[in-house]
């Protein structure tokens, strides 16, 4: 969903000619991208987590689940791959898929009932 907003966004942060040629006329153009560009931003900021909102998810997930997340995705440290994480915790790589796929879900899974 991000991803789609940040290519919306930039699509017409880039190229104001796509709105008028989608409004078909410069002053409509003009009034409406003013008025996209704030809906969009409300959405995005409504996605964003804070890390204050990450930690409170990642603390509802098991501990090895914790353990593959922040090798996995650490902003701290080098990022491992599946295998390199699987030989530091001393678990297949197939268990490290498995974990990750888990914690996302459990993450994913508090963060609607959150926002609810």
């Amino acid at each position: 969903m991000l991803t789609m907003l940040t290519a919306i966004e930039t699509m017409f942060t880039s190229d104001d000619r796509l709105m008028v040629a989608l409004a078909g006329d410069e002053r409509v153009a003009a009034l409406l991208l003013p008025k996209l560009r704030a809906a969009l931003d409300d959405v995005a900021a409504e996605l964003c987590l804070t890390s204050t909102d990450l930690r409170a998810l990642l603390g509802q997930c098991k501990e090895t689940e914790q353990a593959v997340m922040h090798l996995r995705f650490s902003n701290t440290q080098p990022r491992l791959d599946l295998s390199q994480t699987g030989e530091r915790l001393g678990i297949s790589r197939e268990r490290v898929r498995q974990r990750e796929a888990r914690a996302l879900l459990r993450m994913r899974t508090e963060w609607s009932k959150g926002r609810a």
